[in-house]
C-alpha cells in the first residue's frame, strides 16, 4: 500500500485517516475501481471531519456508501454496481449503520446528489482537485 501521509490531514487525524483509507482501498480496489479509492481518500481528508470518533470500519463503509449514493453505485444500470447490503458486508458492518453514518458524512460535508459530469459528479472533481480540503 502506498504512503498516504498528506499535509491536508491534521496530525491528530493521520492515524484514523491511514486506518480508514486502508479499509476503503482494499474494498475499492477489489470490488469497485481506482476512482472510488481516490474519491474515498479525498473524502476522508475533508474537514470538518466526523471521523475522529467511532469505529474505523464503520466510517470506512460510510465513506464509500456516501460515494455510492451520489454516484449511483446501488443502481443496476450503472457501472460499477454493487448492492448496498453487499457493500456494507464487505466492510463487516450492518447496512443501516453504514447508511446512517453516510448521512452524517453527507450532512456534515454538505454533499448532495450532484449532476453527473463525465461519469464523476462535479463536487467530487472539486474534492479531488483541492486535495480533499474545502
Amino acid at each position: 500500500m502506498s504512503e498516504k501521509k498528506s499535509d491536508s490531514v491534521p496530525a491528530k487525524m493521520q492515524s484514523a485517516f491511514d486506518e480508514i483509507t486502508a479499509l476503503t482501498d482494499a474494498v475499492c480496489h477489489e470490488h469497485l475501481d481506482e476512482e472510488y479509492a481516490q474519491l474515498a481518500a479525498a473524502l476522508a481528508r475533508k474537514r470538518p471531519s466526523p471521523l475522529e470518533k467511532g469505529k474505523r470500519d464503520v466510517w470506512a463503509a460510510a465513506i464509500v456508501y456516501s460515494l455510492g449514493t451520489v454516484n449511483f453505485l446501488f443502481d443496476k444500470t450503472h457501472v460499477p454496481y454493487l448492492r448496498a447490503d453487499d457493500l456494507s458486508h464487505l466492510f463487516g458492518v450492518i447496512q443501516k449503520t453504514a447508511a446512517n453514518k453516510a448521512r452524517v458524512i453527507r450532512d456534515t460535508l454538505k454533499v448532495s446528489k450532484p449532476i453527473r459530469n463525465g461519469g464523476v459528479p462535479r463536487i467530487w472533481r472539486r474534492i479531488l482537485s483541492s486535495g480533499g480540503s474545502r
